[in-house]
């Protein structure tokens, strides 16, 4: 089974891959829900942080300046999903909120000397351990990390991947059946298609251009125009109007082919994440390896070697139960036809 950093890469690979949508897409996903809040320290953690590099100055909290130095390492450390979800101008306005409130919660643990407290002091040693540990690890994956590497990587997954089908086609839109009929009357007669895209299309996108809408998979047009599209042979153009809610298309398909898969450079910065962890990993494995690791239980007392598992008896035969005379039952009697809903419509 293909790991789940496999199944990523893949994705990131496909969807690289993915042309822009066109002006005849179904639809997009738009940025609705609101973008995740900063994620807190965890309590009691506010002490005074190692002094940062002099930046410009872009806060205060009772005369104590927070640096960009200090907002720009916060936000190194905040995951790409969430970083992608706000605007860089709200992102850095989070950050400085966040800091504020670790400047204010500094204060009043120094003013209480809370860093003399039991609790904390481990917290802190473990926290501490944790960053060195982490950080070590990660330095030893990096170096590992190589162009021949990603090349590897790249090539075992580019064989996983199964691109889809494109079409490349243009399209003559006009606002009624009859205008369509006649262009693909004038089409058939030995018209250009291009010149008459450009003269009678109400496309504001591709009108210009001859009607040309580049290479499209089938999931970025609405389904009328995709579906038509996608059944056409290559050379020709629609013998009938397609009718989408956008009005009526005439449609040539100038060449179908598999969506190539993109190079290695666009999708090097997701690869070396997905690789930088299976590295980490490796290093992981590798110092458990190397080191002599007893576990013990909550009371101090050594975690017991689990017995090892005895062979699995042979189940009995089972003996098999005469069968029970069937009784015939009366057939039920079917419900009542439902018509089907009419598709809906493609959005906008």
């Amino acid at each position: 089974m293909a790991s789940s950093s496999t199944v990523a890469i893949v994705a990131i690979i496909a969807a690289a891959a993915a042309g822009a949508a066109g002006y005849y897409a179904a639809g997009h996903q738009g940025g609705g829900a609101s973008a995740p809040a900063m994620a807190p320290a965890a309590p009691g953690m506010a002490m005074s942080p190692a002094a940062p590099t002099k930046s410009p100055v872009v806060a205060k909290v009772d005369g104590q300046p927070i640096y960009q130095s200090e907002v720009d390492a916060f936000i190194a450390d905040i995951p790409d999903q969430t970083k992608q979800q706000m605007s860089p101008t709200d992102l850095q306005s989070r950050v400085v909120d966040r800091l504020i409130d670790v400047k204010l919660g500094n204060e009043k643990a120094t003013a209480a000397n809370f860093s003399s407290d039991p609790v904390f002091s481990q917290r802190m040693r473990t926290a501490q351990e944790a960053m060195i540990a982490d950080s070590y690890v990660e330095k030893q994956a990096r170096a590992k990390i190589t162009d021949a590497v990603l090349q590897a990587k790249y090539d075992e997954l580019a064989k996983q991947a199964t691109p889809p089908e494109e079409v490349h086609a243009r399209h003559i839109l006009v606002k009624t059946e009859a205008e369509a009929k006649d262009i693909i009357a004038q089409l058939k007669k030995g018209g250009d298609f291009e010149k008459l895209a450009k003269e009678k299309s109400t496309d504001p996108g591709s009108g210009e251009s001859g009607g040309d809408l580049g290479y499209f998979t089938k999931d970025k047009m609405v389904p009328e125009f995709a579906d038509a599209a996608f059944k056409m042979d290559k050379g020709k153009f629609s013998d009938a109007p397609v009718h989408s809610q956008y009005g009526w298309h005439v449609i040539q398909v100038l060449d179908k082919r598999t969506q190539p898969l993109p190079a290695l450079d666009q999708v090097k910065p997701q690869l070396t994440k997905i690789v930088l962890q299976d590295e980490m990993g490796k290093v992981t494995e590798d110092m458990h390896k190397s080191a002599k690791i007893e576990r013990f239980n909550p009371d101090g007392t050594p975690v017991a070697d689990k017995p090892a598992e005895a062979p699995a008896a042979a189940p009995a035969p089972a003996t098999a139960a005469p069968p029970a005379p069937a009784t015939a039952a009366p057939a039920p009697t079917p419900a009542p036809a439902t018509p089907a809903a009419p598709p809906a419509p493609a959005k906008k």
